[in-house]
């Protein structure tokens, strides 16, 4: 893994490229220290302590030493995570497991990178770093006892489906794909996730978008095209909706 990283008193930063690219699951092994897992862009699946999910810019990863992980990339290499390393004291209030990102966290966890690449203190890093993980949610994704196991695969199946194709498809073609109705699958994705379909999709690509001006993207139509807008304005306007600026805003104040 290619790798930033910034460390402060108690955590570590680190913004990472991983290449891996066998779709197949690692070996497990035990996690050595306390971790909070973004994904910036990409995604891959993920199996800690037994229970499998997709991990995307939708939700984070937190783990404790001990936790017995494995991973895979089914979709391929080019995986940007950024990564926290913790302290006891630091990991002490937080909950392990996986849980909703919301437009605010994920905008808030993509600055500190952008601040970090731009040299900031440690005093600054460190207060930074401290906020977002008190605004980190409570409230796990698809606890164990709440859905079955087959709901928590289909709605991994469809997030991966639509990682896929670069969320340019439609619930018929997704449920016909994954063999279901589009109402079973709706209905079920919306319960394991607390979100819409539709609205999965339009934070998971906007995110993309942003990972995208993040490194220097600068066609605004070529970016609508790949994440499946119908054109740059709609492309903007959802952009706006969920990180509260413009492409062109947002593109100044995410570069180093």
């Amino acid at each position: 893994m290619r790798v930033n990283v910034w460390c402060v008193d108690g955590a570590c930063l680190i913004e990472g490229l991983c290449p891996v690219e066998d779709p197949k699951w690692t070996a497990g092994s035990p996690v050595r220290r306390h971790r909070v897992a973004f994904v910036r862009h990409g995604a891959y699946l993920r199996r800690v302590n037994g229970v499998e999910s997709f991990g995307d810019s939708t939700s984070v990863l937190v783990v404790k030493p001990g936790d017995e992980m494995a991973v895979a990339h089914p979709l391929g290499c080019g995986d940007q995570l950024v990564l926290l390393d913790l302290s006891e004291e630091l990991a002490d209030p937080l909950r392990t497991g996986v849980f909703a990102v919301d437009d605010e966290i994920d905008l808030a966890q993509r600055q500190i990178v952008t601040a970090a690449r731009r040299g900031i203190d440690e005093l600054e890093l460190n207060e930074r770093i401290g906020m977002l993980l008190e605004r980190l949610p409570n409230a796990g994704l698809a606890p164990t006892g709440a859905v079955t196991a087959a709901h928590r695969r289909l709605t991994s199946h469809a997030a991966q489906l639509l990682a896929a194709v670069g969320y340019t498809v439609g619930l018929g073609e997704i449920a016909g794909l994954l063999d279901c109705s589009p109402h079973h699958l709706s209905r079920t994705f919306r319960r394991v996730t607390g979100q819409t379909l539709t609205e999965y999709r339009n934070r998971a690509r906007v995110r993309e978008v942003l990972g995208e001006l993040q490194d220097g993207a600068d066609n605004l139509r070529e970016l609508a095209a790949r994440y499946g807008f119908a054109d740059q304005a709609h492309m903007i306007r959802v952009v706006r909706r969920h990180a509260g600026g413009s492409p062109g805003t947002l593109k100044k104040i995410l570069r180093a």
